[in-house]
C-alpha cells in the first residue's frame, strides 16, 4: 500500500484499502496474521513465548501449540530502583526555595544564550522551567552527583546543561553554608556579651522605674516595626512581581518571534502566487 499508493492506510473503510483485501480474495494469497489482522492469535503468541525453544518455535508460530503450565516471569523483570528520596520543605524555606528557583531559572536562561542565538523558535524556557526547577528543589539534598542531577529532571536539553547546573547548586550551596555558619558565630558572641554581671543586676534594680519606662517605649515600637511574618509576605509579594515580569518579558519575546514567522510565512505565500500568475498570463 505504501509503495503503490504513497500512504499507509489508517481506516478499514480507505476505498485503497477495500480494493487491496480484495485483490488478495482473488488472487488466493494467505490470510495476513499480523497483530492487526489476527489480534488474538497475536496475543496467544505472546503468552507462549516464555515456553519457546528451538524444538517448539515453529508449532508456536503456526499456531498448533499448547503450553503444560504456567510461567512466573516476574523473576526476570528487571529490578526497580529506588526512586529519589524527597525532602519536604518547610514553610520557612519555602521562600528560600522560591528566591533559588527564580534566580536558577533566569541565570540558566541566560548561559542559554551565550549558546544559542536569541530570536529562534525553541526557548530556553520550553527546556527549563518551574516544572524542573521544583524537582531540584523537591531533591536538593541528594543531589551530590551530575548522575542524581539527571535521575531528578532526566538528560540534558542542551549541551553543557547538567554540568552548569551541577555547578550553580553547588555554589548555592557553599554560599549558604557560610551564610550559616556567620550568623550562628554571631549568635554565638551575642550569647556571651548579653549574661548579666551582678553590676549590671544591681544597676538594673536601681533602675526599675526606668528600665519599665524603657521597656514600655520599646514595646510601642515593637508594634510599629514588621513582624517576621509581614517581612516575608512583603518578599513574597516583591518575588511574585519579579517572576511575573520575566514571564510576561519571556511571553513578549515569543510573541514577536511568532508574528516574525508569520509575516515571513505570509511573504513567502504572496511572491509564490504572484509568480504562479506570472506563469498562467499569455
Amino acid at each position: 500500500m505504501d509503495n503503490r499508493h504513497g500512504y499507509i492506510p489508517l481506516w478499514e473503510d480507505d476505498p485503497n484499502y477495500i480494493e487491496e483485501c480484495q485483490r488478495e480474495i482473488r488472487e488466493n494469497m494467505a490470510k495476513c496474521c499480523c497483530s492487526n489482522c489476527d489480534e488474538e492469535n497475536s496475543i496467544k503468541l505472546i503468552d507462549n513465548l516464555p515456553a519457546a525453544s528451538v524444538s517448539n518455535f515453529d508449532s508456536i508460530v503456526s499456531d498448533k501449540f499448547t503450553a503444560s503450565k504456567s510461567y512466573d516471569l516476574k523473576a526476570k523483570y528487571p529490578k526497580r530502583h529506588t526512586g529519589t528520596r524527597k525532602r519536604k520543605i518547610l514553610p520557612d524555606e519555602r521562600l528560600e526555595m522560591d528566591k533559588f528557583k527564580l534566580s536558577m531559572i533566569k541565570e540558566l536562561h541566560a548561559y542559554y544564550y551565550t549558546i544559542f542565538k536569541r530570536g529562534g523558535s525553541l526557548m530556553p524556557k520550553h527546556l527549563f522551567a518551574d516544572e524542573e526547577a521544583e524537582a531540584i528543589v523537591n531533591s536538593f539534598h541528594n543531589i551530590t552527583t551530575i548522575q542524581k542531577l539527571q535521575r531528578v529532571i532526566g538528560v540534558e536539553a542542551f549541551v553543557g546543561q547538567l554540568e552548569w547546573l551541577f555547578k550553580w547548586i553547588n555554589v548555592y550551596k557553599e554560599n549558604r553554608d557560610k551564610e550559616i555558619n556567620n550568623k550562628s558565630g554571631g549568635e554565638s558572641e551575642d550569647v556571651l556579651e548579653s549574661q548579666p554581671s551582678k553590676r549590671i543586676k544591681t544597676a538594673a534594680i536601681r533602675g526599675v522605674s526606668r528600665v519599665s519606662l524603657d521597656s514600655a517605649e520599646a514595646l510601642d515600637h515593637a508594634e510599629r516595626s514588621p513582624t517576621k511574618k509581614m517581612i516575608a509576605a512583603a518578599t513574597r509579594n516583591s518575588l511574585a512581581l519579579e517572576r511575573q515580569a520575566y514571564n510576561d518579558m519571556e511571553r513578549a519575546i515569543e510573541l514577536a518571534r511568532k508574528v516574525q514567522v508569520e509575516g515571513i510565512i505570509q511573504a513567502v505565500k504572496k511572491d509564490y502566487t504572484s509568480q504562479n500568475l506570472r506563469i498562467l498570463q499569455p
